[in-house]
Parts: structure tokens; sequence; C-alpha cells
């Protein structure tokens, strides 16, 4: 009977505390375990909140840009336009002023032609060959003035073709 008293005595002694060291092990890991994961899904929440601030933030920055786009490119359209209908409207001036010379031409050609009647026949040649001269010339004035007009189009157009070119590069690179 010693015997199993000194082994219920060791008993108690080791295997006791060593369950109730393993009951509280247990407690303190259960407990941790419940308290990391808690840390580890805030952390997890955190992080999945922060990415998606980001990306809404990158779609409004692309939203933004792609509205500056639409409106510089619905700017330049604007400006080509106006330029066109200017170029038009230039182009009637030149051509009414055109017909107005042509008028004076002819108006100028019965006067060379007059003074030529009373004279001999080579003066009607020369009054003719002259008035085909003023003709010419009102003409290549009139040339004159439809290519500088042109030339004024195509220069507000290379503008706008540049400012286009301009907003493409900004909507692709963003702005500089």
């Amino acid at each position: 009977m010693l015997q199993l008293s000194v082994l219920a005595r060791i008993g108690v002694y080791v295997v006791l505390p060593a369950v109730l060291l393993l009951g509280s092990g247990l407690c303190i890991y259960t407990f941790g375990k419940e308290d990391g994961a808690a840390e580890v899904q805030t952390k997890w929440n955190a992080d999945v909140r922060a990415r998606n601030d980001a990306v809404q933030k990158l779609k409004d920055a692309y939203h933004e840009q792609e509205n500056q786009h639409a409106a510089d490119s619905q700017k330049a359209a604007d400006a080509l336009q106006q330029a066109s209908d200017a170029h038009a409207k230039e182009l009637d001036a030149v051509r009414a002023e055109y017909a107005r010379s042509m008028q004076r031409s002819d108006t100028r050609a019965a006067i060379y032609q007059r003074e030529a009647a009373g004279g001999a026949a080579q003066c009607a040649s020369l009054a003719s060959h002259t008035a085909e001269l003023d003709r010419s010339l009102v003409e290549g004035q009139d040339v004159v003035r439809e290519l500088i007009a042109t030339l004024g189009l195509r220069d507000d157009q290379l503008v706008q073709v540049g400012n286009q070119l301009l907003a493409d590069r900004n909507l692709l690179n963003g702005p500089n």
C-alpha cells in the first residue's frame, strides 16, 4: 500500500500539475487563436478597403481624363468648323471681288475698244490684247486671293490637328 500511496502522491504532484498546465495552455491557445484571427481579419479588411479605394481613385482619374479628352476634342472640332466657315466666307468675298473686277475689266475693255475704233486696225488689235492682259491680271489676282485664303485655312487646320494630337497624348500619357 505504501507503494500505491507513493504512486498516488507522485500522480498528485506530477500528473495533476501537468493536467492543470495542459488545460491552462489549451485555454491560452484558444484565446490567442481567436484574438490573432480577429487581428488578421481586421488587417485583411483594411488592406481590401485600401485597394478598393486605390482602384476607385484610378477609375475617377481615368474618367476625368476621358472627359477632358472629349472636351478638348470637341473644342478642336468646333475650332476646325469655325475655320472652315471663315474660309468659306473669305472665298465668297474673294469670288465676289473677282466678279466685280471682271466687270470692271469688261468696262475697261470697252473703253479700249472705243479708243481704238478711231484709229487703225493695229490699234484695235492692241486694244484687244490689252483687254486680254487686263482679264488675265484680274484672274491672277483672284487666284492669289483664293490661295491666300486656302493657306489660312490650312494653317488653322494644322493648329487644330496639333491641338487634337496634344489632347490624345494627354489622354494616353497624362498631362505634363
